[in-house]
């Protein structure tokens, strides 16, 4: 990748809304392709996500949303951000359905070549759901109905989407079965800095594995923190 002057690659690296609205356009339901301005529950999200990669030096998210509120939209181009600005990443996304992850793959391709190569590492590889960067970053995307790869990988950004309709049907697959394997993959510890993890779902029903991490999150003991859009 092109080394960037010394202002321009500080900015990029931290102001996610900035990057988001001068390099790339999305798909609006009125509106044809727009410039990705974030709406107002991205900003609080992206808000209280630099709030704590400030003060903790990492991220822990859990997002009880609304729908059409932007959050996977913002999750996913945050964790292809993440890539770009940090070399040797390795990031996973795991989706409810097994119909997402090529979709969100196409759409996320799609804003990485509206990018101009200075702000930009090389794309060596995009084949299958993943996308692999001349930086050493990769980034992987799943599902819990249909597998995922990275499972070996260290992983510094896990993205977990509509992680409350895992365990419904059509899924029907238990959370835990899925994410108590990953656990050692991410850093802790002494390792923790720059590593992030999202959680996000609409809310299904009382009881279930995604309202207990939510309650569990109530708790300012806990490493996370909740987001109620």
């Amino acid at each position: 990748m092109t080394a960037l002057p010394a202002e321009l690659e500080a900015e990029f690296r931290t102001e996610f809304g900035t990057f988001a609205r001068t390099r790339w356009k999305i798909p609006t339901k009125s509106q044809g392709m727009q410039p990705f301005i974030l709406r107002p529950a991205q900003k609080l999200v992206e808000a209280e996500f630099r709030r704590q990669l400030c003060e903790r030096r990492y991220v822990r998210m859990n997002i009880l949303k609304c729908r059409q509120s932007g959050i996977t939209t913002w999750a996913t181009r945050r964790e292809m951000h993440w890539c770009i600005y940090h070399p040797a990443a390795t990031a996973l996304t795991i989706a409810h359905e097994q119909s997402v992850p090529g979709e969100w793959l196409a759409q996320c391709k799609i804003n990485y070549e509206q990018v101009e190569r200075p702000f930009k590492p090389g794309l060596l590889n995009a084949q299958g759901y993943q996308l692999r960067f001349d930086n050493s970053s990769r980034w992987y995307i799943g599902s819990a109905q249909g597998g995922f790869p990275g499972v070996g990988d260290k992983i510094n950004f896990l993205h977990l989407s509509e992680l409350g309709r895992w365990d419904k049907p059509p899924v029907s697959v238990k959370p835990a079965s899925i994410l108590e394997p990953l656990d050692p993959a991410i850093p802790s510890g002494a390792d923790i800095a720059d590593t992030v993890v999202v959680r996000e779902s609409t809310g299904v029903l009382r009881g279930d594995y995604w309202h207990k991490q939510w309650i569990a999150g109530k708790d300012p003991k806990q490493e996370f923190r909740n987001i109620f859009l």
